[in-house]
């Protein structure tokens, strides 16, 4: 058993999640860091490479970008085998109080296989997603190049973890936002849900 996270996250880290890169065969292992909480920042969202027997290989790296100063948490990862790009998405609080219904968004940020950044953080749930978006789950399609982000409404949904499969429930009928079951994006993602079960 190895510490993963460098000597300089001494104030708690939490909700870790890992994305396998087949090309490169090593692991991305991102979490929630409070290292900055006391220089006037919340936590940040941190990510370091493991190599496939699971020894950590570098140093651990900030991914939330500079504009990120309140609380990010809860991160996810996928990988794409396509671009050989990770992406990380979060839950981002830099926004909460701007109006009075304002809540936490999400946010993501590429990086490549060498783990650089592409481009800054953005904003991944959309300009109509004004209250609390949290729980992101995050998967790669290679049938269609793209990754998918799954978030819930907390002001709608009390349920803490869902999953793809979790909304063939009949109680999810009628409340979940999606695209045409005949759009390309949705025969890819039912045809890798049924080659994965």
């Amino acid at each position: 058993v190895c510490r993963l996270c460098g000597g300089c996250a001494t104030a708690g880290e939490f909700e870790p999640a890992v994305a396998w890169n087949d090309s490169g065969m090593q692991y991305l292992v991102v979490w929630n860091d409070y290292r900055n909480t006391g220089i006037g920042r919340g936590s940040d969202i941190y990510g370091k490479r493991v190599g496939a027997g699971g020894a950590p290989d570098g140093s651990d790296f900030r991914i939330s970008g500079l504009r990120a100063t309140a609380n990010d948490e809860d991160p996810g990862v996928a990988w794409s085998e396509t671009g050989n790009v990770y992406f990380v998405v979060w839950v981002d609080k830099r926004n909460v109080g701007a109006d009075p219904e304002r809540g936490s968004d999400l946010y993501g940020r590429r990086l490549q296989a060498d783990l650089a950044p592409i481009g800054g953080d953005f904003r991944v749930s959309g300009p109509q997603a004004v209250s609390w978006e949290t729980e992101p789950a995050l998967a790669w399609n290679a049938l269609t190049r793209r990754a998918r982000v799954f978030y819930v409404s907390k002001d709608r949904v009390k349920e803490t973890e869902l999953t793809y499969e979790d909304l063939a429930d009949q109680k999810w009928r009628g409340r979940v936002c999606t695209r045409s079951g005949q759009h390309t994006y949705s025969v890819a993602l039912i045809a890798s849900m049924i080659a994965h079960h």
